[in-house]
């Protein structure tokens, strides 16, 4: 039953048309919405019960919101409903549904007849939520059911329901059986700006059955609180955005830092859930009350919920095994060690208690956190616990976990930030801002998620996060103003973006995101800093200035919006524009305005079909101009294909060219894979191309992985591919899937052995830092005993890990030495960025001549990489 659910990245993408719930639900009677774990399923699905039944209760249009004509609301549980729809009537079943949902709020049951007939003309909507977590058999007899409710035309009179069913994606055949003209099958996507805000608008519009009169401004101070926090990205996860909100709403506030946002988070699903949890107790407890050792069974699962979902989320972040038995073996052998079997259907009765903790659901007959990041933050809590209580840098546990946050391993860095809140951390600090850029970068993340630091360190990372943000560095975690963002308030950070500022007066695009950020950190200069930005937006015609003055400015003055959007619409007008700026100042409009814009949606039109513009520009603007406006969808594939034409010849955007193709008409994609086939074969091609064609190619499905293994293969044994392309063809190998591994290992292997000692590099190995999580716990594993303490990358001995033991020994002693950091080093300060820069610029120039080797000077070269 595991195989019914299609993982996510075996499947190439598909750009979503984003529509908007009113409109999708007029355009069908009833909705099929998909979603993975965390998308917010259960979340809409109450969502539109709670907005529909605020307009009845506020005799709003006769509760005529979200369609033409009014509804009524019914929320049901697919569980619920499987229990009784196949030998009831439906207004019978449906009532008795809804009362098991009702009746865990204290509240009285739903009367069938009730449901029998559409009520003074109004039909029901009856929501029923998590088809998914239905048991198979139970599954399809339910989908039988509603498919045959869904085939026939309706008559309104005897059937005065419309259903909307939520459930994770499930393979072709269970859909299939609602794949009636009347079912619309619609996929809830991630939340950008625009969708988040809506969110915010309509949560506190329709808050506790009224609309709060306050509703715009505390969806607007939520948003300015997921700002200051650098919470963007998790609130992108319609769940976590869910939680977020919830906990805004009680005090008005969000912490500063994910480590506590994800602590509070924990919090409010164990009170959430409390109630859930002890019926739970009290039904295990009477069902088991004739057994001798009953009592104590249910004391042991219920005394010990918080160490079996520690010993979960610690298997779920190291493997793929199924969690339901994991469980019972931990409590098999920790507390219930007996010699008498175990009760009846005890494995169901474990899972139902572990599902009231809120953490985790039953996707169909399986088990797993709400979303991946619960596990990682609980599993953290159970490493930091095993680390010494003092700093060591020679320790094995510590060299496991430092060198995991160096290289930005998000279960690391959450191990580090646990064990910084418990413990005294200067020593570790010391350490890591005594190191290289990545060393101090993650000293950084640790004091931005709450480690205590002492003045000179927080100069010192301050200094290192200046030093990031000028060369323009993007981490896979954080960006430099994020990290700024979640950083502690006081007088290090004023005076540090008090320099930035000034040292940013040149450069007006950089100026302005960081007067965002000081105006939020500093009142008082709130006024003056919003005028310059102000001034910035109006006065410079550079795209890049205007596009991060018109972001700033919408955070800064919420009433500005109508003057950016204007002084956009104007821009967008002059003939003068490039492709490039267009593109990204329409796309930019439609996050302000939505997906109406004509006069964005002409700007992408208009760019799409550019002679000589970069295949990337228009590439982005078909994808923005799917997105925004489905019923193109059509035109816009005839346009690709025109652009796949003009890039064939050359090896710039074929790849993306071919994806975004595939992307934007999924029916292409047999015609996508003759032209990749064709690519990544040939050698006239580069082999940065040929890597991304077969990367595509194998995204295409299981009938393309192996010609793009064999040509990754084939590319790798070719006699002019240098090391680096080998070593990339080889990652690019293991990211196919588990049964390549043994290939890219070995092909790594191959790679490796035939190089001259010591001319192997760290850097030449950090294709694989990108590769799936488990083929990188494997290659940590097997190398974690061999790895010296010098070491201060070990991709080389990561990647050999996966051979045998000789060849890591053989790779580890080709690697050269790193200098390790030195506790009581002091990090270099501010005042020594320039002198920085000037040896790292006379280092990179001195092999390139003709290129301008004075030390320090501003010179363009600069300019454009900081840019």
């Amino acid at each position: 039953m595991d195989g019914l659910f299609l993982p996510y990245d075996r499947q190439p993408r598909v750009i979503p048309v984003r529509r908007p719930f009113d409109r999708v639900l007029s355009q069908h009677r009833h909705l099929l919405l998909e979603g993975g774990p965390g998308s917010g399923k259960t979340t809409t699905a109450r969502q539109i019960c709670r907005q529909l039944a605020a307009a009845w209760l506020a005799a709003d249009g006769a509760g005529a919101v979200l369609t033409d004509a009014p509804l009524l609301p019914l929320l049901v549980t697919a569980r619920a409903l499987a229990e009784h729809v196949v030998a009831l009537p439906w207004p019978e079943a449906l009532a008795r549904a809804a009362s098991a949902e009702l009746r865990s709020h204290a509240l009285a049951d739903v009367p069938a007849r009730l449901l029998e007939r559409a009520v003074d003309g109004a039909e029901w909507l009856v929501v029923v939520d998590g088809l998914d977590e239905v048991p198979g058999d139970e599954r399809e007899r339910l989908l039988d059911c509603l498919s045959t409710w869904t085939a026939s035309e309706p008559d309104r009179a005897a059937r005065p329901y419309r259903l909307l069913v939520t459930t994770r994606p499930l393979a072709g055949h269970a859909t299939a059986l609602l794949g009636g003209g009347a079912v619309g099958h619609y996929t809830l996507v991630p939340f950008d700006r625009a969708a988040l805000e809506e969110f915010a608008r309509r949560w506190f519009e329709a808050d506790g059955g009224d609309p709060d009169p306050d509703g715009a401004d505390l969806a607007a101070g939520f948003l300015a609180e997921v700002d200051a926090a650098g919470l963007e990205e998790l609130t992108a996860v319609p769940l976590l955005a869910t939680i977020a909100i919830n906990l805004y709403q009680a005090d008005r506030t969000l912490p500063r830092n994910r480590h506590d946002l994800y602590d509070q988070c924990l919090t409010l699903l164990r009170a959430t859930g409390r109630e859930r949890r002890e019926a739970a107790r009290r039904d295990l407890a009477r069902d088991l009350a004739d057994l001798p050792a009953g009592p104590g069974l249910v004391d042991t699962l219920f005394d010990h919920l918080d160490e079996i979902l520690e010993h979960l989320a610690i298997v779920r972040v190291t493997s793929r095994r199924p969690l339901p038995p994991v469980a019972l073996d931990w409590l098999r052998h920790r507390v219930l060690a007996t010699a008498s079997p175990p009760p009846v259907n005890w494995g169901a009765r474990v899972v139902n208690a572990l599902i009231t903790t809120g953490l985790l659901s039953r996707p169909g007959t399986g088990l797993d956190f709400i979303h991946l990041s619960f596990a990682e933050h609980l599993a953290a809590r159970a490493y930091a616990r095993e680390l010494p209580a003092a700093f060591t840098p020679d320790d094995a546990g510590w060299r496991r976990w430092s060198h995991g946050a160096v290289q930005q391993d998000p279960v690391a860095m959450a191990v580090l930030t646990r064990w910084s809140r418990e413990q005294h951390a200067e020593p570790l600090l010391d350490w890591l801002l005594a190191g290289g850029t990545r060393y101090q970068m993650t000293a950084v993340r640790l004091i931005a998620e709450g480690a205590a630091a002492t003045l000179a360190q927080l100069e010192g990372a301050l200094a290192a996060l200046g030093t990031a943000f000028w060369r323009g560095r993007r981490f896979r975690l954080d960006s430099p103003i994020s990290l700024a963002r979640r950083f502690p308030a006081g007088p290090p950070l004023r005076a540090w973006l008090a320099d930035l500022l000034t040292q940013s007066a040149a450069y007006p695009d950089i100026y302005v995101t960081l007067a965002w950020l000081a105006a939020d950190r500093d009142v008082a200069d709130r006024e003056e800093l919003t005028t310059r930005v102000q001034s910035a937006f109006a006065g410079h015609s550079d795209a890049t200035t205007k596009l991060a003055a018109a972001r700033a400015l919408d955070a800064m003055v919420p009433t500005a919006r109508p003057g950016i959007v204007a002084t956009l619409r104007e821009a967008l007008a002059d003939a003068g524009t490039s492709p490039n700026d267009r593109m990204l100042m329409a796309i930019r409009l439609l996050e302000l305005t939505g997906p109406d814009q004509d006069e964005a949606l002409a700007a992408l039109e208009r760019v799409l079909t550019t002679p000589g513009a970069d295949p990337s520009t228009r590439r982005a603007a078909a994808e923005a101009l799917v997105e925004a406006d489905g019923d193109r969808r059509q035109g816009v594939a005839d346009r690709l294909r025109g652009l796949l034409a003009d890039v064939r010849p050359r090896s710039h955007g074929l790849a993306e060219t071919v994806e975004s193709l595939v992307a934007v008409a999924p029916e292409a994609g047999e015609e996508a894979a003759v032209v990749l086939t064709a690519a990544v074969v040939d050698r006239a091609q580069d082999a940065g191309s040929r890597i991304g064609g077969a990367r595509v190619l194998a995204a295409l499905g299981p009938g393309h992985r192996r010609t793009a293994a064999d040509a990754l293969l084939a590319l790798a044994g070719e006699p002019d591919t240098d090391t680096d392309d080998a070593i990339r063809a080889g990652a690019e190998l293991g990211r196919l899937g588990e049964e390549y591994w043994p290939s890219a290992v070995e092909l790594v292997r191959r790679t490796v052995a035939d190089l001259p000692p010591r001319r192997l590099s760290v850097s030449d190995l950090g294709a694989f830092s990108f590769v799936d999580r488990g083929l990188r716990n494997v290659l940590v594993a097997a190398a974690d005993d061999n790895v010296r303490p010098s070491l201060q990358r070990p991709h080389g001995a990561r990647i050999a890990g996966c051979a045998d033991v000789e060849s890591i020994r053989d790779v580890i002693r080709r690697l050269p030495t790193t200098s390790v950091p030195r506790v009581g080093r002091q990090p270099r300060g501010v005042a020594d960025r320039s002198k920085s820069w000037r040896r790292s610029c006379r280092r990179r120039m001195a092999g390139n001549p003709g290129v301008c080797r004075r030390p320090g000077a501003r010179c363009s070269r600069f300019r454009r990489s900081r840019r």
